[in-house]
């Protein structure tokens, strides 16, 4: 926009992406002629977006304007829903200036299983209804056609936007087999009914950081909605149930709250850029452990591993963040060194990534 090639670029990515999917990310950018500044989790860039421009005061107490406060934030997109609760706070200045400075700490952050909430989950329930009726009416099945379910698709997408605002929307695609219309209409009531599934998905990440939490509904100062899938009324109704009837919050962007936090930070990094200062720290989502393995002078294992994994970053652990391991002396013949082994700790909530799965785990070593 406005013909400036862009060089450098800060890159929000969701938080349920590995270390390994990071890194695959930052490559691909190097790849297109960037110059990485920096990664940051979509929760924080959202809670930096929040927080920047509000005063928090280090003498306020909780309740009082200022004050710290925790909000949950949820994010619905295309093909992913999560929840985070973050605490915002201030702390003095340093040196004679007087004041407070902001900062915002991710607690927690949960995530739905990829493809069962969001926007795209909601345009296959009512791609499939509009597929079952063309069916009934003598057509073939659009769905097992690539070019049809492409048109399909494009065309729901639309009657689920006008769902969002009206009790009942068409469905019409031209021409859509064989010279065939598709021409129906669909009831925001049957749509809910067989969205339920999606909306119980998209809420359900809010309701286990509550529950990890133990933090009450009621000393949430805000719940702020970011992603283009919160805009539907089905999904909002199922987030209110998760909070209990409390009214859900819109101080943010839906679209642009990341992004806008994001290019904060990536301002923030910049030399040529000032801001105000605010602080930050995310949340460790994935549990590692660090093991111990003895090797001869040729890097060969022996005899096993001499320690049981420990704890090296336990889940929901402040980041970044500085760990002090105690590590075996090598004993036993052959013994000449050690070998470190970090993998994913499968007793946290979230397990195992789904892409260091087929390595047992494996993170490095």
């Amino acid at each position: 926009r406005g013909g400036v090639a862009i060089t450098e670029a800060v890159l929000a990515v969701p938080p349920a992406a590995s270390p390994a999917a990071r890194a695959a990310l930052a490559d691909a950018a190097g790849l297109a002629g960037l110059s990485v500044l920096g990664l940051i989790s979509a929760p924080a860039a959202a809670a930096l977006q929040y927080g920047i421009d509000r005063p928090w005061d280090a003498g306020a107490p909780p309740g009082s304007p200022g004050g710290p406060a925790t909000i949950a934030i949820v994010d619905v997109g295309s093909a992913h829903a999560s929840a985070a609760l973050v605490r915002f706070s201030g702390y003095p200045k340093k040196g004679a200036a007087a004041g407070s400075v902001g900062q915002f700490e991710v607690l927690d952050v949960a995530w739905a299983d990829g493809g069962l909430a969001g926007s795209d989950a909601l345009d296959s329930v009512l791609a499939r209804r509009a597929a079952a009726t063309f069916v009934a009416g003598g057509g073939p099945d659009p769905l097992a056609d690539p070019r049809m379910t492409v048109r399909l698709r494009k065309a729901v997408r639309r009657t689920k936007e006008i769902l969002s605002a009206n009790g009942d929307a068409p469905v019409a695609v031209e021409d859509l087999a064989g010279g065939r219309d598709l021409r129906s209409t669909v009831s925001r009531a049957d749509f809910e009914k067989d969205a339920s599934a999606v909306f119980a998905a998209a809420a359900a990440p809010l309701a286990t950081v509550l529950a990890r939490s133990g933090i009450p509904v009621a000393d949430l100062a805000a719940v702020e909605l970011v992603g283009g899938g919160t805009r539907v009324p089905g999904i909002q109704a199922a987030l209110r149930a998760a909070l209990g009837g409390r009214a859900l919050d819109r101080h943010l962007d839906a679209d642009e709250a990341v992004a806008m936090g994001a290019a904060l930070y990536g301002a923030n990094a910049s030399t040529g850029v000032r801001l105000r200062p605010f602080g930050g720290g995310d949340v460790a989502v994935w549990g590692q452990t660090l093991a111990t393995v003895g090797v001869d002078k040729a890097g060969k294992e022996v005899g096993g591993a001499l320690s049981p994994p420990q704890p090296l970053i336990p889940f929901a652990r402040r980041l970044p963040a500085r760990r002090v391991a105690r590590l075996p002396v090598p004993a036993g013949k052959g013994v000449d060194g050690l070998r470190l082994v970090v993998a994913y700790d499968p007793a946290s909530p979230n397990g195992v990534p789904l892409d260091a799965a087929a390595s047992g785990g494996l993170v490095g070593e």
